[in-house]
């Protein structure tokens, strides 16, 4: 799918397309290699597509920019020269690049930087509405960690949300090592005047970024809070557990004294003697108590 650029943008084939005229395509990787040859794009490009290890760099060369882009969804591959810009869909299951590709088309006055970004700002437009979803998220989650109300997936849910905003920093990062090199100009593809373009855009991956740092931070603090929880809560258990276990060592050493098999005990014979036994062991736990609630211990 290509589109020139006149008065009008209108739709042509590959062969159709010409340096003299602004164009810009979206293309499956199948349909690159075509591409490449008609366009006299660096053929290198073709190996690095292929490489995992080269995936969010940046690379210039003499007469074009080219870099492969991995957002949270897609991953897409972008050549920018002169009069030309080309993306290439490697995975848009989501066909969320091709509807922003498609949104160039009715544009007013297009320059190859303003096409650029309206398709950058179209892609993270969708980033930020994941964003507030992303905080709201976070926010109730701190709302029934404070109410002891979590879900038993808590952690992983947490986990979760950790590793989106992660790939969406990745993201961000990315994207402005991108219009940085846009901006930089090494193959002199743009004037002076388009160049200003990408400082808006700049600015506005600049504050997505900090968002994203902001949640991820808050996501931690939540974490830090939700493990300190759980520790609180193992201290309660293990405060109660010691309170009788403390409570029942004299009443143990009690029933352990009058247990031994001794012939003459004085309490054995008396009748008074258990009574005495038990309002002895009332005694000792009601003052055992009473001393623990005098400690706050319970």
């Amino acid at each position: 799918m290509y589109y020139t650029f006149d008065d009008d943008a209108t739709t042509a084939e590959l062969c159709d397309t010409t340096d003299s005229r602004l164009a810009y395509g979206y293309i499956p990787q199948t349909e690159l290699q075509a591409a490449v040859k008609h366009f006299s794009l660096p053929c290198q490009t073709l190996v690095l597509l292929t490489s995992l290890s080269h995936l969010n760099e940046v690379f210039v060369y003499d007469d074009c920019i080219f870099t492969v882009i991995d957002t949270r969804r897609d991953r897409f591959a972008v050549y920018v020269r002169k009069n030309l810009l080309l993306v290439v869909a490697i995975k848009d299951s989501s066909h969320t690049v091709r509807d922003s590709f498609i949104s160039l088309a009715p544009i007013e006055e297009p320059t190859l930087a303003r096409l650029i970004c309206i398709l950058i700002e179209d892609l993270i437009s969708c980033d930020s509405k994941y964003l507030l979803t992303a905080r709201e998220t976070v926010e109730k989650m701190e709302k029934q960690l404070l109410s002891s109300n979590e879900a038993k997936d808590f952690n992983l849910r947490l986990f979760s949300q950790k590793e989106n905003l992660f790939e969406l920093y990745a993201y961000c990062d990315n994207l402005l090592d991108f219009v940085s090199a846009l901006g930089e100009n090494k193959p002199n593809i743009f004037d002076d005047e388009e160049l200003k373009s990408f400082l808006p855009i700049g600015d506005k991956i600049t504050r997505l970024k900090e968002s994203v740092r902001m949640i991820r931070e808050n996501i931690e603090h939540l974490r830090d809070a939700y493990q300190s929880n759980l520790d609180l809560r193992l201290n309660q258990t293990m405060k109660i557990f010691t309170v009788f276990t403390v409570l029942f060592s004299p009443l143990s050493f009690i029933v352990g004294w009058y247990g031994m098999n001794f012939k003459y005990m004085p309490e054995l014979s008396s009748p008074y003697g258990y009574a005495g036994v038990a309002a002895l062991v009332l005694a000792v736990a009601v003052g055992l108590l009473i001393w623990f609630k005098h400690k706050r211990w319970i």
